[in-house]
């Protein structure tokens, strides 16, 4: 995977922050859009209005190369991070780490180090850490990518989910 860069906000109006922005989204989800795109089988309907980034030229399941581009990407856009941070109807910025569950290991620790920690509070973004099923052998993390439409927090859709993943996200949600 990669990491990516996103902001949220039931009133954020996205597309008159971009008009102004020199950031470049993957993503951009509008507020009442239905979360699986032309189908009215699934009512599901995004809460909030968000653009997404993907940070780094390449995808990785490495969390080390992860926090070096979003180390570089905070320097880089901090100005415009910052203007971002201050507009109306933004509840959240975050910058998430996707990385690979490793079924064999008995604990797994994520270590992010102080100075990233520093430059995304100093910046107003938070940090997380998605762990993903552990991929079969020929799938690849830009195959996870397009799998979930360049969006590791999106849903995946449903007739492309394998059954693994389906009883995954049904006991992740209780």
């Amino acid at each position: 995977m990669t990491c990516y860069f996103a902001a949220h906000g039931k009133t954020f109006d996205v597309d008159a922050f971009l008009r102004r922005s020199t950031l470049d989204p993957v993503d951009v989800v509008h507020r009442g859009e239905p979360v699986v795109p032309d189908s009215e089988r699934f009512a599901k309907r995004y809460p909030r209005s968000s653009f997404t980034i993907r940070i780094g030229s390449r995808y990785s399941w490495k969390l080390d190369s992860q926090v070096r581009a979003a180390r570089l990407f905070l320097r880089q856009h901090s100005s415009e991070v910052r203007r971002l941070a201050g507009t109306n109807g933004l509840e959240r910025l975050c910058i998430d780490f996707g990385v690979e569950n490793d079924p064999k290991a008995f604990c797994q620790s994520f270590r992010l180090p102080i100075d990233l920690i520093a430059l995304a509070a100093t910046a107003g973004v938070s940090l997380e850490i998605s762990v993903y099923p552990e991929s079969s052998g020929s799938e690849r993390a830009d195959d996870v990518h397009k799998r979930t439409n360049g969006h590791p927090n999106k849903q995946m859709q449903p007739a492309r989910m394998t059954r693994r993943e389906h009883d995954h996200t049904k006991r992740a949600r209780g």
